[in-house]
């Protein structure tokens, strides 16, 4: 099993991706945007592109989307 790691950011930096962008979603309900690269980081925003959350796949991302209005994520990446 592939452990994920989630970390919390407490700054105003930007956090732009620094790779192809290879999906990205908004959750109209939660008024949220997430990203997702081929380095395999998925990053969370708000609605004023605040830079909220990180996860990082063990692989590259092939596509993101929010699944449902409760915020659930479909991620597709290799392996």
């Amino acid at each position: 099993m592939t452990r994920l790691t989630l970390s919390w950011v407490d700054t105003e930096k930007i956090r732009e991706h620094d790779c192809n962008v290879t999906g990205s979603d908004y959750n109209t309900n939660l008024q949220m945007l997430v990203t997702s690269d081929e380095k395999g980081f998925i990053r969370l925003w708000n609605h004023n592109k605040k830079y909220l959350r990180e996860i990082q796949m063990p692989t590259a991302c092939d596509s993101i989307c929010f699944r449902n209005p409760r915020g659930d994520l479909l991620v597709s990446h290799s392996n």
